[in-house]
């Protein structure tokens, strides 16, 4: 998998078992990183809860970098609730 494409990365499988092993999964995603398709954003929402995924705006792959603030005033509040 050291070239593959992560487009095609099928992570459902895993997510869902870990879900059922009561893991909380958290996602942040930079709307314009377009690595996911909406379908699959979607499929990812119905697994992980959708309160646990933010999809962030005006934002690409590293999120962290594009929006700082945003980026840990969203951990801060996953992590103190």
């Amino acid at each position: 998998m050291e070239n593959a494409d992560h487009t095609t990365q099928d992570l459902s499988p895993t997510l869902s078992k870990l879900v059922k092993q009561k893991i909380k999964i958290f996602a942040l995603y930079g709307q314009e990183d377009v690595l996911y398709s909406a379908e699959q954003i979607a499929v990812l929402q119905k697994i992980i809860c959708s309160d646990l995924l933010k999809n962030m705006e005006n934002c690409s792959h590293p999120n962290y970098v594009d929006h700082q603030i945003t980026f840990i005033e969203q951990l801060k509040l996953w992590l103190l609730s």
